[in-house]
């Protein structure tokens, strides 16, 4: 059953619908036209793929495909990918920020290779690639759902990266696993809850446990003054308190290695600075603001870290009684953790294996956040898995043209990753091991 599953994956459709939702736009908050694509996708694979609506622009997206009627009871496998993207191809929202011209692999145009082992394009392996191995899974999965042992849900959610709104927007929250959440909603509206989860993110590994986020906004104070009286009027400007306070916390964040897990070291950054005018040199703001992300360990809360933030500026004043400064937590998403002998974890696993032909090593210094945090938190044992970054030359790409280059064959080994775990699932009932291994 399981080669018949496998040597049913369509390649060509597999490059095809990647290529399709690549060249439909989907920056965080407007992700609605993409998963419309993906609803009339999973509708042209004989399956019923549905909208779960945020509002006007964004929407997630989903389909069920039921085990046969004599395994009514058998367990429920969530397979889910984010589809929106950390830019918008929009030069003006992503420069200077991501690049100085937005162009290539920065565009939603998919560009299919000549030999057709690549696609380029905004998001193409990070998230769409994912989507689109979870798409040809669905469509190899529902062509034969009389030998699945298992009910399948494919889902495809709206808001997933870590962002607020976009600075143009009326909206309040349109990431940070927002339309996760709402997918999980849906379920249950719909009577539907998965018994475990596979989420498609980046990295060819089995990840049973993620880094949770606290980010924290510092404002400094100083003196809107001029230059010309700078010698003869009070001042302190925020610009440089601001500076001495991001290579301190820069520097004790280059320090923090004795917080670990199996598999986890996370990291924080200074992200951004703003403050003062870009039209005029001759002046210093009143204050100016930072902006801090810290990844936190699974029971670790985001007061906890925002506790270090105010610990620095505290350190900070005591050897300048001058410095002016006030930290505020703005968000935290708590970690999460799925035990790694859960049976959606044992069969990632094992799948992993029947494809490498080689044990599986559990990583370690990871320090991504995924909306595997929304779904574990939401009681779903979950277990993370996705696709390699492309090396050429046998060097891996840079971090945008790495999310924007995905390889076909990884795509397709992803989903037959898939399909194994799902084909591995028979006889599952109460939280008992597999009673079949892929």
């Amino acid at each position: 059953m399981i080669d018949a599953l496998i040597s049913a994956i369509d390649a060509q459709r597999l490059v095809a619908n990647c290529a399709q939702i690549v060249s439909v736009p989907a920056p965080t908050g407007y992700e609605r036209s993409c998963t419309q694509a993906i609803v009339e996708i999973l509708n042209a694979a004989g399956l019923d793929g549905q909208l779960a609506e945020l509002d006007d622009r964004s929407a997630s997206a989903w389909a069920r495909i039921a085990a046969p009627d004599h395994l009514e009871n058998a367990p429920t496998v969530l397979l889910y990918s984010p589809i929106d993207t950390v830019t918008t191809g929009d030069p003006a929202d992503d420069v200077p920020q991501a690049a100085a011209q937005i162009v290539g692999h920065l565009l939603p145009e998919a560009v299919v290779s000549d030999d057709g082992t690549t696609v380029t394009g905004l998001g193409a392996q990070n998230p769409k690639g994912h989507a689109a191995a979870i798409l040809e899974a669905a469509a190899v999965l529902g062509a034969n759902r009389g030998t699945l042992p298992c009910h399948v849900i494919v889902g495809f959610g709206a808001g997933g990266m870590p962002t607020f709104p976009l600075d143009h927007d009326d909206r309040t929250d349109t990431g940070h696993g927002i339309g996760v959440d709402r997918l999980l909603d849906v379920f249950a509206e719909n009577n539907i809850t998965p018994d475990a989860c596979i989420v498609a993110k980046s990295g060819w590994f089995v990840q049973h446990e993620e880094v949770g986020l606290a980010w924290s906004t510092i404002t400094v104070r100083g003196t809107h003054t001029y230059v010309g009286a700078r010698h003869r009027l009070p001042y302190r400007n925020a610009i440089a308190d601001a500076a001495t306070i991001i290579l301190e916390l820069e520097r004790r964040f280059a320090k923090q290695h004795d917080r670990l897990s199996d598999t986890l070291e996370p990291q924080a950054m200074v992200s951004s600075v703003f403050g003062g005018w870009n039209r005029m040199n001759a002046f210093t703001p009143e204050q100016a603001e930072l902006k801090v992300d810290q990844r936190t360990l699974p029971g670790e809360s985001g007061a906890e870290a925002h506790a270090r933030i105010k610990a620095a500026l505290a350190d900070l004043r005591q050897a300048d009684p001058g410095l002016d400064a006030s930290a505020e937590l703005s968000i935290a998403i708590p970690g999460s953790f799925t035990e790694p002998d859960h049976w959606i974890c044992e069969l990632g696993r094992q799948a992993w294996e029947a494809i490498e032909g080689r044990t599986h090593e559990t990583p370690t210094g990871l320090s991504g956040s995924t909306d595997a945090n929304i779904i574990r938190n939401r009681g779903i044992p979950t277990m993370r898995i996705g696709l390699p970054k492309v090396h050429r030359d046998g060097v891996e790409l840079g971090f945008a043209e790495g999310m924007n280059t995905v390889d076909a064959n990884a795509m397709a080994t992803l989903t037959e990753l898939l399909i194994r775990c799902v084909a591995g699932v028979g006889g599952v009932a109460g939280g008992a091991a597999p009673a079949s291994a892929p």
